[in-house]
């Protein structure tokens, strides 16, 4: 029985049905040659279509498929229009997107949706139309918070429609994530996890499903959900910042719409509840994304962490007895919890200090000199927190410093 008539990449054809071409050559996308945006695939239905934003029309029912290009990673970047999520997209196609994975090919894309007023209002080759903007894709989704589901769906769908590929990240534009972390995250998956979704999954009945008119914000008012299922908390799921599927699963779900095969459920409005929904059934692997990374972040927030990520030069000066200038401490103490600012791998003691020094809202930080060693620690080294209360006992091996006012 064939569910859909797109092979997957790399697989054989039956005898009785004639494939799509596979395969085709494309530029060498390691390396510099990787970055940025190259011109996407038109959509499977027009050949002929703009190179620019491309709205998704999947192939009718007996179309043959043009082969599609391969990438190992394909991006899935969720936006708007806004001018603070332009900016985003701006400093992210020259920061963290502009970064190459050495052994692994990447494409990215921001996802729109077509009645975005900001998207409707302006025709392509309209000056400053964001229909023409490098690496946007236009989707048949309804703009607005309530309707984000549909429109993870619909970025599924779009990237199934014109590539093969092996992985799909799933990140929020003003998120900022570690490729050389993830990279060594894909090189180390469990053999026996073909199929899996990775990152920060929340325990199956641990949220609560909120439905009525007293819920405190309409933002989390789900009441169809509660309606559809009858649960009164929610399954496992993954929180929508940062996550990754292996190119099966997201692929089952951008079959929902697509000719033939019903549509997923528009009106539960918690999509990253709705998504680990649809997937409930499936037999996959809950695996923990252990890189770290930085969500709603403003344009100069990414912009300051990258060069403090990657710039020699923004690392402090560590004095004798490591200590650190406009800092009390070091404290064989500890801030209790995780940084409720930042869980991340330093270089040395000096690069840590650099990340609270630059941040405002930092009172205090946490160095460790073992801690992250190996990949999959999701206690890293160099905690950076708000708090400055002190539980009076060392955790493992922290040293606390305090930020002098």
């Amino acid at each position: 029985m064939l569910i859909h008539e797109e092979p997957l990449h790399g697989k054989a054809c039956p005898a009785q049905v004639k494939c799509p071409q596979q395969q085709q050559d494309f530029p060498e996308t390691h390396g510099d040659n990787a970055k940025g945006f190259l011109p996407p695939a038109p959509p499977v239905s027009s050949p002929s279509a703009s190179n620019r934003a491309l709205s998704v029309s999947p192939p009718s029912k007996g179309t043959q498929v043009e082969g599609r290009p391969f990438y190992d990673v394909i991006g899935l970047i969720m936006s708007t229009a806004s001018p603070k999520d332009r900016r985003l997209m701006d400093i992210a196609d020259k920061t963290w997107l502009n970064r190459s994975m050495p052994t692994l090919t990447f494409k990215y894309f921001y996802a729109l949706c077509h009645d975005e007023p900001a998207v409707a209002a302006c025709r392509s080759g309209e000056p400053g139309c964001i229909r023409d903007r490098h690496a946007v894709a236009i989707l048949p989704c309804t703009h607005g918070y309530k309707f984000l589901t549909s429109k993870s769906v619909e970025g599924y769908r779009y990237m199934s429609s014109n590539f093969d590929f092996n992985y799909a990240i799933k990140v929020d534009a003003d998120s900022l994530l570690d490729l050389d972390c993830l990279e060594t995250s894909i090189e180390n998956l469990p053999s026996k996890c073909h199929s899996f979704g990775m990152g920060l999954w929340r325990a199956g009945g641990d949220s609560k499903v909120f439905a009525g008119e007293h819920v405190s914000s309409q933002k989390y008012d789900n009441h169809a959900f509660l309606k559809d299922t009858g649960a009164r908390a929610y399954p496992p799921y993954m929180t929508g910042w940062a996550l990754i599927w292996s190119a099966d699963v997201a692929r089952f779900l951008g079959m929902g719409g697509v000719p033939g095969m019903p549509k997923w459920r528009n009106t539960w409005t918690i999509d990253d509840a709705a998504i680990g929904t649809f997937v409930l059934g499936l037999d996959i692997c809950h695996l923990k994304l252990t890189c770290p990374v930085w969500t709603e972040q403003s344009g100069d927030d990414i912009e300051r962490l990258w060069q403090i990520l990657h710039d020699e030069d923004k690392i402090v000066k560590v004095g004798p007895d490591n200590k650190i200038a406009h800092y009390d401490g070091p404290f064989a103490d500890d801030v209790p919890d995780m940084g409720d600012l930042y869980n991340l791998q330093a270089r040395d003691l000096g690069h840590c200090s650099a990340f609270c020094s630059s941040n405002p809202a930092c009172r205090s930080f946490e160095f460790s000199p073992s801690a992250g060693a190996k990949w999959d620690d999701p206690v890293k080294n160099c905690q950076i927190a708000t708090g400055t209360n002190l539980a009076g006992a060392q955790w493992r091996d922290f040293s606390v410093y305090i930020r002098r006012k």
